[in-house]
């Protein structure tokens, strides 16, 4: 048994040192105890998620620890279900509101074409209904939210599926997506074909050029070009 404590408002580098403490980064089978002191961000939710889903592959038993409206928040998240937690292991006795649920795209595995673009018309619908000028750039929008999560299906070669979750603050006028895979990689999936490329860094570097693709038959390398210069 394993427990991984993560710390109040934790960046994706402090959440993966927390599973690395825990000796939990490459599960095999164990009972993991997540301890959560605040709902995470987007982002790493969703690593969490996408690691989560490899751990569960493995048979890893992942149960949740935190105060009741911490875990009754992952549970409008969709943390429970995708990971497969009974809700009586995370002692959530707070119910969510149906209001809570507005302007949010719970955890959603991404194996598959049907599920991208559902997640794709999820992400649109909630800045629709939720910015005044969200017409005005739906359409980048889409085609950004298209492009990463058909990165999963197209590049990453992992053996899990990959996680997307969204959801709009209305008070800090925020839109946050959260987008991963447990897969190779930038560096992993580019080398092969620059093999200047060394270190992760260089990878981002080299996927936000035009015109950089790691199989010309795939892919025309726009995709995160793209992305970048929309975000």
């Amino acid at each position: 048994m394993a427990l991984c404590t993560f710390p109040p408002k934790a960046s994706i580098h402090q959440a993966v040192a927390a599973l690395q403490s825990a000796d939990s980064l490459n599960p095999n089978g164990d009972t993991i105890f997540l301890a959560f002191a605040d709902v995470p961000a987007m982002d790493v939710l969703a690593y969490l998620g996408a690691w989560g889903l490899m751990a569960r592959s493995s048979g890893t038993t992942i149960k949740l620890r935190g105060e009741a409206k911490t875990l009754a928040a992952l549970q409008v998240l969709g943390f429970h279900q995708l990971l497969d937690i009974p809700l009586a292991s995370t002692k959530a006795n707070a119910q969510p509101s149906k209001a809570s649920t507005v302007g949010v795209l719970p955890l959603s595995p991404i194996a598959t074409e049907e599920q991208q673009y559902e997640a794709v018309d999820a992400i649109c619908a909630i800045a629709l209904a939720a910015i005044d000028n969200a017409a005005a750039f739906i359409p980048a929008l889409e085609w950004l939210a298209n492009e990463i999560l058909g990165n999963i299906l197209t590049h990453a070669a992992s053996g899990t599926p990959g996680v997307v979750c969204a959801q709009y603050r209305p008070k800090q006028h925020r839109f946050d997506i959260g987008i991963c895979d447990m897969g190779r990689g930038l560096l992993g999936s580019l080398r092969p074909a620059f093999p200047e490329v060394r270190s992760y860094g260089q990878a981002i570097d080299k996927a936000i050029e035009r015109g950089a693709t790691r199989d010309p038959a795939i892919g025309q390398g726009n995709g995160m070009a793209g992305s970048f210069e929309i975000v």
